[in-house]
């Protein structure tokens, strides 16, 4: 377990497209600019219908730490623009066949000097999300612990960053596990393995956004928020319920 201070990266831009539509083809395109190697690809799954100038689409897993589902927004200018924050429904606690950047030396998870449990929406938390949103790192802050992963210093390709919010999961995890979480290291996203999420649906219902998402392994992953702020990054007021079996969060 490495400690870092702070950490300084120039922020990056999204990229944006004209269309109307915003069809699967267009997507594609921007979802393979988030990618860190040439050597892995998406497919676009499904895209939801254009709600209040709002769209969703679900994606093929590449490898660990990616989002499965990611969001547009249509800005005053009839761009079309990737919201920073992607979200990854479903936790599984055995091994999965995607890719993880540990085994590579290119992932690390780290702690703050601080110790304590970390807010999405923390100033702090969000400043550091901030600084790492450079081209060649993604960072995503869990429970007890920051997890970060880079391209090879040797990769020419170039890719545009994102987060995901999952300060939660080792919360969710209990939950939906019994509580065998409690005995796993809670400075390490190892034994937080990702299940395939096989559909979704996107709505807009008294005032708020809600996307509901179902894994493979049965869980429903229940995403509600009131908006996307001005600068294209994160889902405000964003709330988390979860479904598995009969139980629920």
């Amino acid at each position: 377990m490495t400690k870092y201070g702070l950490l300084f990266l120039a922020l990056s831009t999204f990229s944006k497209l004209y269309s109307q539509t915003l069809n699967i083809d267009e997507i594609e395109i921007l979802a393979q600019k988030m990618l860190i190697s040439n050597e892995y690809s998406i497919e676009v799954i499904k895209v939801s219908k254009n709600i209040k100038n709002h769209k969703v689409a679900l994606l093929s897993m590449p490898y660990r730490e990616f989002p499965s589902i990611i969001i547009f927004k249509l800005d005053e200018t009839e761009h079309w623009i990737r919201v920073f924050e992607g979200l990854s429904p479903g936790i599984q606690d055995k091994p999965s066949d995607l890719f993880d950047w540990h085994t590579s030396g290119l992932g690390i998870d780290f702690i703050t000097d601080e110790d304590t449990e970390l807010l999405f929406h923390h100033d702090k938390v969000t400043k550091i999300i901030e600084a790492m949103n450079e081209s060649k790192s993604i960072l995503i802050p869990y429970q007890n612990f920051f997890h970060f992963h880079t391209s090879d210093s040797l990769s020419t390709k170039e890719f545009e960053p994102y987060t995901i919010d999952k300060t939660g999961y080792f919360s969710f995890a209990n939950q939906i596990f019994g509580q065998r979480y409690s005995v796993y290291p809670k400075d390490q996203c190892i034994m937080f393995d990702t299940p395939k999420t096989i559909d979704f649906s996107f709505d807009y219902v008294d005032g708020k956004y809600f996307i509901e998402a179902i894994t493979e392994n049965g869980q429903i992953w229940q995403y509600s928020f009131l908006e996307i702020d001005d600068q294209f990054k994160f889902l405000l007021e964003k709330q988390i319920r979860i479904k598995s079996g009969s139980e629920q969060w």
